[in-house]
């Protein structure tokens, strides 16, 4: 067991980007006073997003290197950004991870007479740049990092605490075959509007909101969840896009070791990816949501029933929300916008 001394000379921050209805994390992390800065990146936003997490890093951190970038998965929303990033001479990376349907199909889940090279670029193709289909971010992975790794439940790095925790591998295999089979790339979400706060509504309408319609995704339900625990007490779920079916798994395999964590919240509080029996069992003492603010993300009714276990978090309102350990932050304010007038949804 580590002393309580090795513990209070743990640094880390993690931020959480403002970049809209999309996803960038910045994790920095020391594990003693004689260990290296270590820089996690955790999905890049949308194609145009380079700069801003570049120019973060650079004025947090004082470095163009990310140890460990992952892309949870090859929504336009989460990868766009990495393509510049990783064509940019300037950056260096280390580690990156992503899931490769490739290294988990077999060879009855291809249609029959695909040569090898057919099934790897049949499963490459969901990593292709959004707009520019001659680029594929596996293969620009390949040649700018150190190393580049499919990962599945139970892979951790050695660099920093941070695990591979979901889906399980027999989930994503049954979601990487329909990924395939059905792969569009989806448009961006257009604006709706501003946000609705759901305060006033009562209770049994929020939740029946909630558990109504979930995300039948395959992107979705193919995103890969993290667990970092840079200490004994502090643990962040980090979802992506995950599916409420994905994440409903987790909770039932995972327990006690999930329960109490700080979430980032999936798929920018969409009210397709929880459900009440989730929250509950999460029990969040505090919950970000990745967002542009707007009616869409985040949805009222997830924000309000969130906020029975903890403060609310928003990018849109608390711009690069972030955590800190020994480090001096930013003071921050919950989520609350005013409240507008109520319509359905």
């Amino acid at each position: 067991m580590r002393s309580l001394s090795s513990l209070l000379e743990e640094k880390y921050t993690i931020n959480f980007l403002s970049v809209g209805d999309a996803d960038a994390i910045v994790i920095g992390y020391q594990e003693d006073k004689e260990s290296p800065l270590r820089i996690a990146l955790i999905d890049a936003g949308n194609e145009g997003d380079a700069k801003t997490i570049k120019d973060f890093i650079w004025n947090k951190y004082k470095t163009r290197r990310v140890d460990l970038a992952v892309c949870t998965h090859p929504d336009r929303d989460h990868k766009g950004g990495f393509f510049e990033l990783m064509e940019d001479p300037d950056m260096e990376f280390g580690e990156f991870w992503c899931a490769d349907p490739y290294s988990v199909l077999e060879d009855d889940d291809y249609e029959e007479n695909m040569t090898e090279d057919d099934r790897l670029a049949t499963c490459r193709i969901i990593y292709n740049h959004p707009t520019d289909s001659t680029k594929n971010l596996i293969d620009i992975a390949e040649k700018k990092c150190t190393n580049c790794f499919h990962v599945e439940e139970g892979d951790e790095s050695e660099i920093m605490p941070i695990r591979v925790i979901g889906p399980s591998q027999s989930y994503y295999h049954s979601a990487a075959i329909n990924l395939l089979n059905e792969f569009v790339e989806l448009p961006v979400e257009a604006d709706m509007g501003e946000y609705e706060d759901a305060a006033e509504v009562p209770d049994d309408e929020n939740n029946s909101r909630i558990n109504d319609t979930k995300d039948e995704s395959n992107t979705n339900k193919c995103s890969l969840i993290l667990l970092f625990t840079p200490n004994s007490s502090s643990r962040y779920l980090l979802c992506g896009d995950a599916a409420a079916s994905s994440l409903q798994e987790l909770v039932d395999s995972y327990g006690t070791e999930v329960k109490g964590c700080r979430l980032k919240v999936p798929h920018h509080g969409s009210i397709k990816n929880l459900t009440t029996r989730i929250i509950d069992e999460l029990t969040p003492i505090a919950s970000i949501i990745s967002c542009a603010g707007n009616r869409h993300h985040p949805n009222g009714s997830i924000v309000e029933y969130l906020r029975k276990y903890g403060n609310v978090y928003t990018t849109s309102f608390n711009h690069n929300y972030g955590v800190t350990n020994m480090l001096t932050g930013t003071r921050v304010k919950p989520f609350r916008e005013k409240k507008v007038k109520k319509t359905d949804y």
